[in-house]
């Protein structure tokens, strides 16, 4: 999910120290405007709170009340199988967060997708490091009926934005002594560098203008945009990949892109999924084909995305599915894994990518809101690719940083890593690029995500048997009597 924004002018001047936003006179008066100067006074509390609790801290409160997050072993035959996330606040990078239920279950074990069973817990062979991962999460109609406003008709005015928290697990090589905070995990100390998001150099992507536009008509010879309207381009990663020093098909992430900011959604009803009899093709039931989030409409021949209300907690995507058909009278749509249906039958591999769809769409049928956030499809605008999304350009082995083509001259390179630190490219990983018509632009510089915004701080780390340290930094409340 994301906001229906103009674009993000906060994160377009990052780095040039700007204190306030000042209106003008006469001046039109945009959203970018406004969200930025929440934006740069949101960032200067934080960094006050940085400045006098750290990175990351909990507050030893009035009373003796313990500090939050504390993680708890649990033994089956001396042996640990689970953790505990003790109740309380913690702070990262400015940010409080709050456990506020009793003491609960790492959720890390849960399955990445709802109809496979869960994950064992993971073998220790020598440490294992538990870390707060806190994510900033945008928070739509679909999300809070409440932000629907019955004197506007029922209609959004504004998004809001929260942020939620997940304790999860990476093994350790060896206990890395003393962090200040996550980020100063190195790769030698993991026993597996995909387990933990961030173990591994981050991806880079870069936009640039071509002579030649996805539908292969020739643009002008110069460096521009040649479509007819303003768009707020959006490049994510749907399947996580790495790159090394050369191009590797089958270990490169997929990607999908939209026009939008992947703004648009359609809201599913209750109990909405269903198979059709043929087994290749699902019928949903929508509460409106109007888009939530901008102008558009659910069209046929796209690719739409199933999203669960709890999508920030997975660090996976469910398959893309191409809409065949709409049925605007009774608001249904006909999706597919592909415009050739794919279908597994008895000459289907063990460990076909196919299989797993098959699978992870099943969860869907009898599908219910949870509290007021509903599931929904979000449109995007890429017309190749398949269920898995956007494959990169080139072969194994090219040497030439990958990309894929979007439309009218407008392209997205992703940059290569070394053989020793291959940059790696997370599940909802994205880039952002504002264009405006005509508009003549110099390619951009590679950079990091644009987004969403993950903070880390390292929690506790364990043997296969005890607690070896508690990570967690304590700090006297500054309002606790002397």
């Amino acid at each position: 999910m994301s906001h229906d924004i103009t674009r993000d002018s906060h994160l377009l001047n990052e780095g040039k120290n700007y204190a306030k936003v000042r209106r003008l006179q006469g001046r039109i008066f945009t959203d970018a405007d406004f969200n930025e100067q929440v934006d740069l006074a949101d960032r200067r509390v934080r960094d006050l709170i940085v400045d006098v609790v750290g990175y990351h801290a909990g507050a030893i409160l009035p009373g003796g009340v313990a500090v939050g997050f504390k993680i708890t072993e649990k033994l089956s035959q001396n042996k640990i199988n689970d953790l505990t996330i003790g109740v309380g606040t913690y702070y990262v990078d400015g940010i409080r967060v709050t456990n506020d239920a009793n003491p609960q279950s790492l959720p890390t074990y849960s399955s990445q997708w709802p109809n496979v069973p869960s994950k064992p817990f993971p073998v220790i062979d020598k440490f294992l490091l538990a870390y707060l991962d806190v994510q900033n999460v945008p928070v739509t109609p679909l999300d809070d009926s409440d932000l629907l406003d019955v004197g506007f008709e029922g209609r959004d005015s504004c998004n809001r934005e929260k942020w939620d928290w997940v304790v999860r697990v990476a093994r350790l090589n060896s206990n890395p002594g003393e962090l200040s905070s996550i980020n100063d995990l190195k790769q030698d100390t993991l026993a597996n560098p995909a387990e933990i998001p961030y173990g591994e150099t981050l991806g880079q992507l870069t936009f640039s203008y071509s002579t030649r536009d996805s539908d292969h008509c020739v643009s002008p010879a110069m460096d521009a945009f040649s479509g007819i309207s303003d768009q707020l381009y959006r490049v994510e990663v749907h399947e996580k990949g790495i790159l090394a020093e050369a191009l590797s098909e089958k270990a490169a992430p997929r990607l999908k892109w939209s026009r939008d900011n992947a703004a648009p959604a359609f809201a599913i009803k209750p109990n909405g999924w269903s198979k059709e009899a043929d087994a290749a093709t699902w019928r949903v039931a929508l509460e409106s084909l109007d888009a939530l989030g901008g102008s558009r409409s659910l069209e046929a021949l796209h690719w739409v995305e199933p999203v669960l209300p709890d999508w920030y907690h997975r660090d996976v995507c469910f398959p893309l599915l191409w809409v065949e058909s709409i049925d605007p009278e009774n608001l249904e749509a006909i999706v597919a894994l592909g415009p050739d249906r794919p279908k597994i039958s008895e000459k289907t591999p063990i460990g076909d990518p196919l299989i797993d769809a098959y699978n992870a769409l099943k969860a869907l049928e009898g599908i219910q809101p949870i509290g007021k956030a509903k599931p929904r499809l979000i449109l995007w605008d890429h017309l190749a690719g398949d269920f898995r999304g956007l494959k990169l350009s080139g072969k194994d082995g090219d040497t030439n940083d990958p990309g894929i083509q979007l439309e009218h001259g407008l392209q997205a390179q992703l940059k290569l890593g070394a053989k020793s630190s291959p940059r790696c490219y997370r599940v909802g990983d994205y880039w952002q690029h504002v264009v405006r018509t005509a508009e003549v632009r110099v390619p951009s510089s590679f950079r990091d995500p644009d987004g969403p915004e993950h903070l880390f701080a390292p929690l506790a780390v364990f043997s296969d048997t005890a607690l070896v340290k508690d990570w967690r930094r304590k700090i006297n409340s500054i309002g606790a009597p002397v």
